[in-house]
């Protein structure tokens, strides 16, 4: 509609608003566009003389200033003719503008590609452009903001070296930019198959391809990126060698020091060593205290990050927990113990990382634990691991396990996962509550069958997160009287849940709701539930044997309950966990369920008063009736009859009551009055 936007029905707060980087990207809407200069710092003035895009590269995208909306308190008469909501002016800021303009100047940037081999009396691998090296042509690169990610985002553009290696990106929008040469460079059969960069990467843009190499040294083989340039016209180095520029900027508009050097890998490297239970946690395998190596676990490797990265070898641990990938060109890796080894019926099913976590390649796995302490989408992974020929360590104890051709500096034995097993558990009782007191006593049983979910807060934020609760990380069904149990869990938060087909036709639980709910209009201590983590109950019940589960909309369930190793409760009475040391399992997790009674059912037009339903007796609507408790004097509830005259009465407890057809049925100019004027009871 012209450029309009809006962001409806907020609430209170501040807010910043932001325009992505994509939107710069090639064919899109703000192509060839950049900000507009002196973003306004207010949230007043209107569109018509405020601007409030900040004055930044688009490196990460254009972001307003803050603004604080409160309701009642925006800016009055602005123009709001594109405001398509309901709120009134006061509560509407539409003063939120962004600007955009084509520059009239361009800038541009390249430069060399080069063999840096030391060719002709120069000098080998020193980023310097010397002797009779000679350039690479047929080399591939991209260019990209600064800020948008190789392989995730939209280059701005691609092309090939040629004429000796020279490349140039031309008639570029101001702004910040890196260059990448792209990974395919390296395969077999391509000009840098075999390559690495020189070492030495230029930190700055000013110095021209003679002195100064920008590729970064990191092996890699997901390609080489230089730092970021600033392009900003009327601003770059001058008089820097210019001869292969085949544009028509200007020199102070040109910057042709974007130069990569890189160097011929002859000899190539390895990296392996071990997975092992940690029992003590102290990242340090010692196999003299029964620490074993674990057999079968998937190893995966993968070049750079894992989460940029391509994944490329996966192998399995041998019988002593050892592993091994062989033969790999010089680069960036990362191993990774992939999320699947950590699943149900897997061999590290809730184990987490040893507690250190070692960086340090050159130490070998007797003192030194790789596997960070964090999951990933990619598992536990080591840390980056920049494996160069001639540079790897030598010496550590585990070589003499290495079965290669490669010599020891070549081969990295060190990168070690450790990981410690789970000793806690969660359990306890699913029972029939008669009596609806929210304890497990006189006599009341457990209930068999029942499927027990268990959902874990994995993100670490303190609480299940809703998106957490979509897929339970365990399940169980309840037996032997009502048990239930989960073991082999790490410490955490967890909640526990009665899965709603429980509840179904057929299911053990039709027609049970939590104890102690809102039954016939009250609630009593144990709805909502107490904590799991509450050393007491309500009126200092004991934390064992009562009732945690709670309604919490369709379903019922425990709120959360944090594990702790050595710090749980001792002494459960019900105790199904025979393994599981004492104070490491919580066994006082306990859904105590009712089945209420109905009570009902008619009232009628009794037309012969013989005190019986006879067939053409018409019910009677809208008649007040009232629930009391047996005294007569306790009032639980009241409603009215439904079309046919009936009602009823749901969630009572077992006992005594009064049902009262009330005062005002048979009353005129009274509340709800006239439902039985000039009616009176049948005889009976």
């Amino acid at each position: 509609g012209g450029g309009f936007y809006q962001f409806d029905d907020l609430r209170p707060g501040q807010y910043q608003l932001h325009i992505p980087v994509a939107n710069f990207d090639p064919g899109q809407p703000l192509d060839g566009f950049v900000t507009c200069t002196g973003a306004g710092a207010d949230e007043v003035s209107d569109q018509n003389v405020d601007e409030n895009g900040q004055d930044l590269s688009v490196a990460g995208g254009i972001s307003s200033n803050v603004f604080d909306l409160q309701s009642g308190a925006e800016p009055m008469g602005e123009d709001q003719s594109s405001y398509t909501g309901a709120l009134t002016d006061a509560d509407v800021n539409f003063t939120a503008d962004f600007c955009f303009y084509p520059p009239t100047e361009r800038v541009a940037v390249g430069n060399l590609v080069w063999i840096d081999d030391g060719g002709g009396g120069g000098v080998a691998d020193n980023g310097i452009l010397d002797g009779a090296e000679v350039g690479a042509d047929g080399v591939s690169l991209a260019l990209y903001r600064c800020g948008v990610q190789v392989g995730v985002g939209t280059p701005v553009s691609s092309t090939v070296t040629a004429g000796g290696g020279f490349y140039q990106f031309d008639t570029l929008v101001q702004g910040s930019y890196y260059v990448h040469v792209a990974p395919a460079n390296f395969a077999d059969g391509q000009p840098l198959a075999r390559y690495i960069s020189s070492t030495g990467q230029g930190a700055d843009e000013l110095s021209d391809q003679n002195a100064d190499e920008n590729g970064g040294d990191t092996l890699t083989v997901v390609g080489v990126s230089s730092n970021c340039f600033d392009l900003q016209p009327n601003s770059e180095v001058s008089a820097e060698d210019q001869s292969n520029y085949t544009g028509a900027l200007d020199d102070d508009n040109v910057n042709f020091t974007a130069d990569f050097g890189f160097v011929l890998l002859t000899e190539r490297v390895a990296i392996g060593n071990l997975v092992w239970i940690d029992p003590n946690d102290n990242g340090i395998f010692e196999p003299n205290l029964g620490e074993a190596g674990l057999s079968g676990v998937t190893v995966e490797l993968y070049a750079g990050e894992p989460l940029s990265g391509t994944l490329l070898l996966s192998t399995q641990t041998d019988p002593d927990g050892h592993y091994l990938f062989d033969d790999l060109p010089g680069g960036a890796y990362s191993v990774c113990i992939p999320n699947t080894e950590f699943g149900s019926g897997s061999l590290l099913i809730g184990a987490t990382s040893s507690a250190p976590e070692g960086g340090d390649s050159a130490r070998d796995d007797n003192v030194d634990e790789n596997g960070q302490n964090t999951f990933s989408a990619a598992g536990i992974c080591s840390t980056l691991l920049d494996a160069r020929p001639n540079s790897e360590p030598s010496g550590e104890p585990d070589q003499a396990l290495y079965t290669g051709a490669h010599d020891d500096d070549n081969v990295n034995m060190t990168v070690d996962f450790g990981f410690v097993r789970p000793v806690l558990s969660l359990g306890n009782l699913v029972w029939d509550d008669l009596n609806d007191d929210g304890l497990f006593n006189n006599g009341e049983q457990g209930i068999d069958g029942v499927l027990i979910n268990l959902y874990m807060d994995f993100n670490t934020t303190g609480v299940v997160d809703p998106y957490e609760m979509f897929s339970p990380v365990l399940t169980t069904t309840t037996a032997s009287g009502g048990l239930y149990l989960f073991t082999n869990l790490v410490p955490g938060i967890y909640v526990v849940e009665l899965d709603p087909s429980n509840f179904d036709a057929g299911g053990p639980l039709v027609g049970y709701i939590s104890s102690d709910d809102a039954i016939a209009g009250t609630v009593g201590d144990y709805e909502p539930a107490p904590s799991p983590d509450d050393t007491t109950g309500p009126q200092g019940n004991a934390i064992d044997n009562d009732d945690n589960g709670q309604s919490i909309a369709s379903v019922i369930r425990s709120t959360e309950i944090t594990l702790k190793l050595n710090q749980e409760p001792t002494g459960e009475v019900l105790d199904n966990d025979p393994a599981t040391p004492d104070a490491s399992e919580n066994l006082t997790l306990d859904f105590g369920l009712y089945r209420p009674f109905g009570l009902g059912n008619r009232v009628w037009h009794d037309l012969n008063n013989n005190g019986q339903i006879d067939d053409g007796e018409p019910g009677l609507p809208n008649v007040q009736v009232s629930l009391f408790l047996a005294d007569g004097q306790t009032q639980i509830d009241t409603l009215f009859t439904d079309a046919n005259g009936y009602y009823r009465f749901d969630t009572l407890r077992a006992g005594s009551y009064v049902v009262e057809n009330v005062e005002n049925n048979f009353e005129p100019d009274r509340e709800y009055s006239g439902a039985l004027l000039g009616f009176r009871s049948s005889t009976i």
